[in-house]
């Protein structure tokens, strides 16, 4: 198996259809191997620290109050992944 994931280009809108759309994702990313888990908890921590990626989200997100009202969890759940 090719484990190069340095060049997997992820769009920000590609990450949050992952994570809302995959309710095991932190477990599934958990079970996976070491050097996978480590490059995507490396890459959410840096995207946490990114003031543009954070101010971004709600944009990313549909409109709508219930949707709106996720970004809380999303972040909550990225924060999750950043610590696998």
């Amino acid at each position: 198996m090719n484990c190069d994931y340095k060049n997997t280009v992820f769009k920000q809108e590609d990450l949050i259809t992952i994570l809302v759309g995959r309710s095991d994702i932190v477990s599934e990313i958990k079970s996976t191997y070491k050097k996978l888990q480590t490059y995507i908890a490396r890459s959410f921590a840096d995207w946490l620290q990114n003031n543009n990626f954070i101010n971004a989200l709600p944009g990313l997100i549909a409109p709508d109050s219930v949707s709106q009202e996720c970004f809380n969890w999303l972040i909550a759940k990225i924060i999750t992944t950043a610590e696998v």
